[in-house]
């Protein structure tokens, strides 16, 4: 019974000291197409989680999986929705776009929409 109570409170002692890392949720929203070479595009962060969102934004291009290295947008930082009028694109071309969001953690991003 001792190596029982033993073993639990050890497990219990390891369970406690596993730090969770969660970072920010952020999702792309919507887009608005304003003109032929021209969108506004919507993104909120819904929670920061353990971190404090330094940037946002988003990012885009004609790569379907757009990151930080194409195009982007840099927004305020914090909580909520963000907008961005995105201009000058190719008429005809298809652009793909997503929000992203940075912490202490790294670079998270929201679903990719394309135009």
């Amino acid at each position: 019974m001792r190596k029982i109570a033993i073993t639990f409170f050890l497990f219990t002692l390891f369970l406690m000291s596993c730090e969770k890392i969660s970072s920010p949720i952020v999702q792309t929203v919507s887009y608005e197409i304003v003109t032929r070479k021209s969108v506004i595009l919507t993104g909120e962060v819904i929670n920061e989680s353990d971190g404090v969102v330094t940037k946002m934004g988003f990012c885009w291009g004609t790569n379907p999986s757009p990151t930080l290295s194409d195009s982007f947008s840099e927004n305020q930082s914090g909580l909520g929705v963000f907008t961005e009028n995105v201009s000058n694109l190719t008429y005809g071309q298809e652009y793909f776009f997503r929000s992203y969001a940075v912490d202490d953690k790294g670079t998270q991003y929201g679903k990719t929409l394309s135009i």
